[in-house]
């Protein structure tokens, strides 16, 4: 998309006029890959100004190039998005792209074979036969997939880097005057740091500089241990570990999953976290005697919990099994009626 108005089309064609030339050269299909395709493929007609004229004459190029009189089936065009919503309705009927990919998160294996990507350059232990150490990366690799739920690949990278980092610090005195071949020889990653990474990258970098007061350290123990204590006492999941330790994001937490992935939920599920949510605040009313600030996180995440039950999986009797569209926040997108909007937030 250019400055002026038809720039932007006329570099469309001059784009498949070269990948078709390529295509007549070698014989073969030729392949144009479009990134961020959203940026050129939103809806058209949103607006009346000269930048969405030559955004408009853009994509209609676009259009007529992909599934013209001209197409000749020799180029072929790949593009990726993350917004699929913003998409005109032209661009995604069939003739133009007809597959379409979804890339989904990674399960558990998957996990495990991107942090092995990641990982093939760094030095995982010391030991000195093969078998020794093919049997510490696979224990790395099934203790990092475990806890690493709904990471995405690059959150898996993120962790890596992050891991790198936390055992550069540690060895940092002691290399700091070595070339960079003895640095890697010695620098070892440990177990112990790809645990710390993948807390940071889940919770927040922790804040050792702040101090709190005994009260409100205790405060937030009782809160920890409320949300502990559903899921132990109902056969929820289990409960892996409950800190304390101020972070960016919170003031502590507790951390519960099954050694597997979940596809499916049913409303006893459902019910079950948004009680593990809330028990934190009935743990600081019943035992502390007070209430914090701490939960305000929790009845965010319960509320939009509840309103996707609600609206997307039609899990109430009261409202029935019907579907409204609801946006990230869970919140009703575009125009319903009062009467159904009223039904829905009771």
């Amino acid at each position: 998309v250019k400055m002026y108005v038809g720039v932007g089309a006329n570099a469309v064609r001059e784009k498949f006029q070269e990948a078709r030339d390529l295509a007549k050269k070698t014989g073969k299909p030729t392949f144009l890959f479009i990134d961020e395709f959203d940026a050129i493929g939103k809806k058209r007609g949103q607006g009346e100004g000269g930048g969405d004229k030559e955004y408009e004459q853009t994509l209609n190029e676009l259009l007529v190039q992909m599934d013209g009189f001209a197409n000749d089936g020799k180029v072929i065009v790949i593009a990726a998005t993350n917004r699929l919503d913003v998409l005109d309705e032209a661009v995604l009927r069939a003739g133009r792209f007809d597959i379409k990919i979804e890339i989904k998160k990674p399960d558990r294996k998957g996990r495990a074979e991107i942090f092995q990507v990641y990982l093939r350059n760094r030095k995982l232990t010391t030991a000195a036969s093969p078998r020794e150490q093919l049997q510490t990366l696979q224990k790395v690799l099934n203790d990092c997939s475990i806890r690493s739920r709904d990471f995405s690949g690059a959150d898996i990278e993120l962790t890596v880097k992050e891991a790198s980092t936390i055992a550069a610090e540690r060895h940092y005195e002691e290399m700091k005057e070595m070339s960079e071949d003895e640095m890697k020889e010695r620098a070892v990653l440990l177990p112990s740091d790809l645990q710390e990474a993948i807390d940071l990258v889940s919770y927040g970098r922790t804040l050792k500089s702040r101090t709190r007061s005994a009260e409100e350290r205790k405060a937030t123990a009782i809160h920890e241990i409320g949300h502990a204590a559903i899921p132990t006492l109902l056969n929820g999941d289990k409960v892996n570990r409950i800190t304390i330790v101020m972070t960016d994001k919170s003031l502590g937490l507790m951390e519960s999953g099954s050694d597997e992935d979940r596809y499916g939920w049913d409303k006893k599920e459902f019910l079950l976290r948004i009680k593990t949510m809330l028990a934190g605040r009935a743990a600081e009313e019943r035992i502390g005697g007070s209430c914090s600030t701490g939960a305000s996180n929790d009845f965010e995440r319960a509320s939009m919990l509840a309103r996707q039950m609600v609206g997307m999986f039609g899990m109430s009797e009261e409202f029935g099994v019907r579907t409204i569209p609801l946006d990230r926040n869970a919140l009703p997108v575009g125009q319903i009626g009062n009467t159904l909007m009223e039904t829905f937030t009771t």
